[in-house]
C-alpha cells in the first residue's frame, strides 16, 4: 500500500533549492610574443546527452597574461543527479600565428546540495584545436 506521507516528503524534497556554486576560472596567456589576445568563454553546466545548461558566455580582448571571472553565488539547474558538473569552452586567439582555437577544460564534478568552490587554473597558449568552437549543444 502506497504511503501519503512517504510520497509527500519525496516531493518535498524535489522543491528544496540546491546550494550555490562558487566558480573561479583564471586563464593564462603566458607567451610574452602574444601582446593582445581575444576569447570568448562559454561556463556551462554538463547534462546528458548532449544538452548543457549554459552558465555564463563572456568575449573579451586583453593585452594581459592572465584574465580571471569570478562568479559567486551561482545557483544551477541540474539534470535530477546529485552532481554538477562544471566546465568551460574556450574559442581564443592566444597562438603564436594568431589563428583562433578550441579547447574545453576538464569537467568538475560538485555536490547539489553542499556549497561548493570550484576553479579552473588554466594556461591556453596554442591549447586546443584549430578553428572556433562549436556550439556546446551541437552534436
Amino acid at each position: 500500500m502506497l504511503n501519503y506521507r512517504n510520497l509527500l516528503l519525496l516531493g518535498l524534497l524535489y522543491c528544496i533549492p540546491a546550494d550555490p556554486t562558487n566558480t573561479r576560472i583564471d586563464i593564462h596567456c603566458d607567451d610574452p610574443s602574444i601582446t593582445d589576445w581575444c576569447a570568448t568563454m562559454v561556463l556551462y553546466e554538463e547534462d546528458n546527452p548532449r544538452h548543457h545548461d549554459i552558465i555564463k558566455t563572456e568575449s573579451f580582448c586583453s593585452y594581459k597574461p592572465l584574465k580571471t571571472f569570478e562568479y559567486p553565488n551561482l545557483f544551477l539547474n541540474g539534470d535530477g543527479s546529485r552532481h554538477y558538473e562544471i566546465g568551460y569552452q574556450l574559442s581564443h586567439t592566444c597562438t603564436k600565428d594568431g589563428q583562433h582555437k578550441c579547447m574545453k577544460s576538464p569537467v568538475k564534478r560538485v555536490r547539489v546540495y553542499s556549497t561548493n568552490n570550484v576553479r579552473f587554473f588554466d594556461p591556453i597558449q596554442d591549447v586546443g584545436t584549430y578553428g572556433p568552437c562549436a556550439n556546446i549543444n551541437s552534436k
